[in-house]
């Protein structure tokens, strides 16, 4: 069996119980169609390249260009071209592809950057380019021919007699070039002028003054750029290699194509919005010279900055921004002379290359970078030196010779290299193609110096080591690239705290209590690295380092501590900041500093006083139950002091914050009826320090049970005795009023109290009758302008509820200040009962009205009960015991000003005339100077429901489970009566006293139910019977499932029913139940020699509270104690695995709980029970520790950290058990 009934009752949650956090899930990556891992962003592919033990390709950071991989040691590669190598296609990425092939009734190229298609022949556009929705069209003027396809090529033959028209894919661009292949050919006018025509969707042509042209949008952004057009002639041939190609037959791979440069002429260019139109040279096309085939362009390209740019000494003013035509169809480092075919492009050429580091910018490289690029072509045909430099940027076009010449442009020597390659067969063999890798210390220190100044670009320049010698010409493919692997610095460490060791004052400039706090801080590493965090405490005002302390291996992105080793000094401004270091010894910045100060001087004790409550030592009665009182606290001098923690007179506790050094003034209301109450406060300064609890007690003047009560049981003729109040009080019957027997039978409660016998006087339990023209009036019973409120009740037997009836009423001169009645618009006119208050004494006064929404019954006996709360400013309304009663209403809305009504007070009528007179009984009038709680107003419906057979017959409610539901409960009331009762739910008039063990589960074989009874025909006596039908008396309930013999393996404890015996005393005769079979005293004996049965012999261990102090226990500790919680089942039996547990007192300092049956040499107090020595097998248990605090008090506690307090004692008291 387990302990769920006490769920919800405070129960303290054993360690260790709490469900496993989710696991996360696994990394999102996936493999592409390369087969390489790839995750969406650096952290996903971080985490994945960590737990997968290989690189993971980061979806976000790759582009044409560029691609960073994620490492398994927490890196990143950077690699990167300086031209694209990948398409972005269906969501992913596809190598670049610029063969051509037929697709349809077009050709197009594989992959490439330009969504590009050409002409497969006839009359349809030429070239066709796509940009989002706008289009770019360039056609022939004539039907084209079918296109020669051969790889990234597309040659139109003889678009003009001797002249082919060829088109060029490239990655990004498209070169349309004129083929002329002959002096015939070239004389052909219509070579004059070539024209192409435009058609265009949302772009336009413009032509720039240098001959260039930019397509532009809309919007006027560039989407493609061509260069200014040229034509030239082609090189000579070099006699060697014409005879060894005759030799073998074929073509050597890498000799000249038609298309390669020798000399070269600009052409003028004509735009307008239909026409691209160039004027070849007629001198190169007609001079002897020149050597065919002749080529003349246009060529367009995307218009982003080209990553790499040539500069040229015989051109010292040119620049080559874009473009695959010579000079940009290859990569030229070093000096071209000593060959005439080279013609108007001899000369020194040096090249510059640019690479996007922006990823890079601010973290730390690790290991060598290297720059790669394949070498194509050299004049030598042995081993030449190549050199890689850094150099200035070449952002800012025009990039030129003389822009770029002057030494500070070339800023470091980062690398040499020698090669040869040679496919052209003039060294003899074919030379193949070299790939050259430069990687330098000197290569790092210098990309590590742009990355750390936060600059986006790294550019290198490749030259010649000697530019005067012609052997070290060489020629590149434009493949180069930068492959780098950084480490990403970790974060400046943010959100710096103070951990739980301040108030008010936790945020920078922060005030703390403690010498060794814990000191936090965020820290992240954009790797997923851990960290080493450091954590420097350091004087204000000065450099001086205090001290130095260490966080390892703390996980990115979570909140690292430190606990200070030894004591700061107190009283002394300092500060702390934190910075990281990662795994691959990458430091963070320093963080902002964390401003503190410690503080450990508690404030002084706060005082408290009351004008209305004054303290008990004066030893005077003040206020009363129900009326509000003002105290006030204040901080006694300490000018810091920032909270007041205070207990009310319920036990519950408040906490409110004022400026430093504010008093704070509360409303207190005693409600219990207790003569002695007491309000305990203490204080809080800004760093959390607390003063010592100040207890200020008070006497709470007693009163009556009402201002005025009138039973009406046992009056004649036409006076209603006020029991409460006395003679003054009397009331008088008048016109057709008088009594009739009540059927409540409330006589029966206390019949001593209304001066007769209900057995034997028939005038005891009666009510009085009133027939629409009588009425019952008292002299003015209630001040009704009283700072406390009041409060009026009454039992009422309707017999017409058609139109308006008035209950209860206390007149002014012209309006009665109040009427407890029953209107007929109430409840959108369907009658119902009110309570209503008047705002002045004058007939068109305001109200405050409160009405209930249970329909009023006709001829049965109601219980309605009205309240006026000054204090709290509200008119309510209880209809049959309140909303917490079974069947019960209540009502609140906000109240209209008092004022003093001295009028009668009245019963069936107000004085407004015969309209709304009462037709019906009245019984149990009664007038209170104060304001009845709500507990009050349930218990006496609940008193007339045990009691009076004409009551309304609602449930008896049932209230949440608290501390004690779910064991057998003893409770006792004021008189000494005792009851029996398992639901925890204390009976009215009553408390908690002691356990009387567990029933037994339901269905258990070798039990019996036992019941609630109620003896007597008044019902002032509880017993417990097996008999359902309780003996002939009242049953009220069950008990629970009883043993009827000891179950073996189940400690148990015996339930004898005694009866108390001795005479003269006040409970004489009525009966108990107890685990004693001696009933606990000389004045008791059992009613039975055997138990009326067995229970299994576990108590609840309560945890209770006061200021101060803790007690825990399984019977009722004295007021003012209030429970906190379970802290789980203890055994009421001896056994040989458990030990006993002691209640101890040790003088101020409270109590506490011991092992030892000397309490250490305290005071015992009891014997608690006893705990299991260690944790039983087979059942949910939990250690039960002893705690202290710093001012002494000591507790228990089911949380091994004592609830951030410290152990008392290093091992736990014992044991306790959740179920068995």
């Amino acid at each position: 069996m387990t302990v769920a009934a006490v769920a919800g009752a405070g129960l303290v949650v054993p360690p260790g119980w709490a469900a496993p956090g989710p696991v996360p899930p696994p990394p999102a990556w996936t493999v592409n169609p390369d087969g390489e891992r790839e995750a969406p962003d650096l952290a996903t592919a971080a985490r994945a390249a960590a737990e997968g033990g290989e690189p993971v390709l980061v979806a976000a950071l790759t582009d044409e260009r560029t691609r960073h991989r994620a490492n398994p040691d927490g890196t990143v590669t950077l690699e990167q071209y300086v031209t694209p190598q990948r398409v972005r296609r269906d969501g992913g990425w596809v190598p670049v592809d610029t063969g051509l092939a037929r697709h349809g009734d077009r050709v197009v190229p594989g992959a490439t950057v330009l969504d590009l298609s050409l002409s497969a022949g006839g009359t349809g556009e030429l070239v066709t380019v796509t940009e989002g929705s706008a289009r770019l069209g360039l056609s022939w003027p004539d039907p084209l021919p079918e296109p020669v396809l051969a790889g990234d090529t597309a040659t139109y033959p003889e678009v003009y007699p001797g002249v082919d028209l060829v088109v060029r894919a490239g990655p990004e661009s498209f070169r349309l070039l004129l083929v002329v292949r002959g002096r015939q050919a070239a004389a052909n006018p219509e070579l004059d002028r070539i024209a192409w025509r435009v058609s265009a969707d949302g772009l336009s042509l413009r032509a720039g003054p240098d001959g260039s042209v930019a397509v532009v949008d809309a919007a006027g952004v560039p989407v493609l750029a061509s260069p200014p057009s040229l034509m030239w002639d082609s090189p000579g041939r070099d006699p060697a290699l014409l005879a060894l190609e005759e030799q073998l037959g074929e073509r050597l791979p890498g000799a000249r194509e038609p298309g390669d440069a020798g000399r070269t002429v600009a052409m003028p260019v004509e735009v307008s919005a239909t026409e691209l139109a160039v004027r070849p040279d007629r001198a190169l096309l007609a001079s002897p010279q020149t050597r065919f085939p002749v080529t003349i362009d246009p060529e367009f390209s995307k218009p982003r900055p080209d990553r790499w740019r040539p500069v040229f000494d015989q051109r010292p003013d040119s620049a080559w921004p874009s473009g695959t035509a010579q000079p940009r169809d290859d990569l030229k480092v070093g000096l071209l002379a000593g060959w005439p075919a080279c013609g108007d492009w001899c000369g020194l050429w040096r090249t510059h290359i640019m690479f996007d580091i922006s990823q890079m910018r601010g973290k730390q490289l690790v290991g060598t970078p290297s720059f790669h690029i394949t070498l194509d072509h050299s004049a030598s045909c042995g081993p030449t030196p190549v050199q890689l430099w850094q150099t200035s940027r070449i952002t800012n076009d025009p990039i030129t010779w003389n822009k770029m010449k002057a030494n500070a442009h070339w800023r470091a020597l980062l690398r040499e290299r020698s090669a040869n390659a040679n496919e052209a067969g003039g060294c003899g063999a074919i030379q193949p193609d070299v790939p050259l890798e430069f990687g330098s210390a000197a290569f790092a220190d210098r990309l590590q110096f742009e990355m750390t100044a936060l600059n986006p670009w790294f550019t290198v320049g490749l030259r010649a080591k000697n530019e005067g010698d012609n052997h070290q010409w060489k020629r590149f493919h434009d493949n180069a690239r930068l492959e780098a692997t950084y480490n990403t610095v970790p974060d400046r460490p943010t959100q710096l705290a103070v951990g739980g060791d301040c108030l008010d004052r936790c945020a920078t400039p922060a005030i703390i209590r403690s010498r060794t706090p814990t000191l936090t801080a965020r820290v992240n590493d954009r790797d997923g690295d851990r960290l080493l965090v450091r954590f420097q405490v350091i004087e204000h005002g000065s450099e001086n380092v205090l001290m130095d302390g260490f966080a390892h291996n703390v996980p990115a992105g979570t909140v690292a501590s430190w606990t200070v080793t030894e004591p700061l000094p107190a009283h002394t401004e300092l500060r702390f900041r934190v910075r990281t270091r990662d795994q691959h010894g990458a430091v963070s910045d320093w963080s902002a500093a964390f401003h503190l100060v410690v503080d450990t001087t508690p404030p002084r004790d706060p005082t408290v006083g009351s004008d209305l409550y004054r303290h008990h030592d004066t030893g005077t009665w003040n206020g009363g139950t129900g009326v509000p009182g003002e105290f006030t606290f204040t901080a006694n001098g300490s000018s810091d002091v920032v909270r007041y923690e205070w207990r009310d007179l319920r036990g519950d506790v408040t906490r409110e914050t004022v400026a430093p050094g504010a008093p704070l003034t509360v409303t207190v209301t005693p409600t219990a009826g207790r003569l002695v109450e007491e309000v305990s406060v203490r204080t809080f300064d800004l760093a959390g320090n607390t003063s010592d609890v100040v207890v200020y007690q008070f006497q709470v003047r007693p009163h009556p049970a009402a201002t005025g009560y009138w039973p009406f049981d046992g009056d004649q003729g036409t006076v209603a005795r006020a029991v409460a109040g006395g003679m003054a009080f009397d009331g008088q019957l008048h016109g057709g009023a008088g009594w009739v027997d009540s059927g409540l039978k409330m006589c029966e409660i206390d019949p001593g109290s209304r001066g007769c016998d209900p057995e034997q006087d028939v005038t005891c339990c009666q009510a009085v009758t009133l027939d629409g023209t009588g009425w019952l009036a008292a002299p003015s019973v209630l001040d009704t302008d009283h700072r406390a409120g009041f409060t009026v009740s009454a039992w009422v037997h309707p017999t017409e509820l058609a139109g308006d009836h008035t209950v209860l009423a206390q007149d002014g001169e012209q309006q009665a200040m109040f009427r407890l009645e029953h209107r007929a618009a109430a409840r959108n006119g369907t009658g119902g009962w009110c309570f209503t208050v008047y705002a002045a004494d004058r007939p068109d006064a305001g109200t405050a009205r409160a009405c209930s929404g249970k329909p009023p019954q006709l001829a049965e006996w109601t219980y309605l009960v009205g309240v006026y709360d000054r204090a709290e400013g509200t008119v309510t309304l209880h209809v049959d015991g309140g909303q917490d009663t079974p069947g019960g209403t209540t009502d609140e809305v906000p109240a209209v000003a008092s004022w003093p009504a001295r009028g009668s007070f009245l019963v069936g009528r107000a004085a407004t005339g015969p309209a709304g007179w009462w037709r019906g009984h009245v019984d149990e009038v009664r007038a209170h100077q104060r304001v009845v709680q709500p507990v009050e107003v349930q218990q006496n419906m609940l008193g007339c429901v045990l009691s009076g057979p004409a009551c309304p017959r609602p449930p008896l409610p049932v209230a949440d489970p608290t501390v004690y539901t779910g064991q057998v409960s003893r409770w006792v009331n004021e008189a000494g009566d005792r009851l029996t009762d398992p639901t925890g739910v204390a009976p009215f008039g009553y408390a908690f006293e002691a356990p009387l063990g567990l029933p037994a589960p339901e269905g258990t074989p070798g039990t019996r139910m036992l019941y609630r009874c109620a003896a007597g025909q008044h019902g002032g006596d509880g017993f417990t019977s097996s008999d359902p039908r309780c003996e002939g008396q009242r049953t009220l309930g069950t008990v629970g499932l009883a043993y009827l013999e000891p179950p073996a393996g189940v400690p148990v404890v015996p339930l004898y029913r005694c009866r108390v015996t001795a005479p003269g005393l006040p409970d004489t005769g009525h009966h108990f139940d107890s685990n004693d079979p001696d009933c606990e005293r000389d004045t008791a004996e059992p009613e039975f020699p055997e138990p009326v049965g067995y229970f299994a012999g576990y108590a609840h261990l309560v945890r209770y509270a006061r200021t101060g102090d803790h007690w825990t226990a399984t019977v009722a500790p004295p007021d003012p104690y209030r429970p906190e919680g379970v802290m789980g089942l203890l055994s009421m039996v001896d056994g040989p695995d458990v030990r006993p547990l002691y209640a101890c007192r040790n003088g101020t300092n409270g109590t506490f709980s011991s092992r030892d049956a000397g309490c250490e040499g305290g005071d015992r107090l009891g014997l608690t029970g006893y705990l299991w020595a260690g944790p039983p097998a087979g059942v949910a248990s939990s250690a039960l520790y002893r705690c202290g605090t710093g001012s002494g008090e000591r507790f228990d506690s089911l949380e091994p950290d004592c609830e951030g307090r410290h152990r008392d004692l290093a091992d736990p008291l014992g044991y306790v058990v959740w179920e068995w």
